[in-house]
């Protein structure tokens, strides 16, 4: 489902941090992907899009755990 997908996106940017050492992620962008086919003729259009990707752009930060309240 696009829940699941992202569900995951976050969380793969949430491991990714912490490998780093960080504490703190500043979401910049999340762009999905979408793919399928369109056609038509004489004026119609038909055709199914499915998102099948999501992207999360963010910085990671080590941050004192007090400056972000915990």
């Amino acid at each position: 489902s696009n829940r699941n997908l992202e569900e995951g996106a976050m969380n793969d940017m949430r491991n990714k941090a912490s490998k780093l050492g960080a504490n703190y992620i500043q979401l910049i962008t999340t762009r999905a992907g979408n793919t399928g086919s369109v056609s038509g003729s004489d004026g119609w259009v038909s055709g199914h899009m499915s998102q099948t990707n999501v992207t999360n752009l963010g910085n990671a930060y080590i941050c004192p755990a007090k400056a972000i309240g915990l």
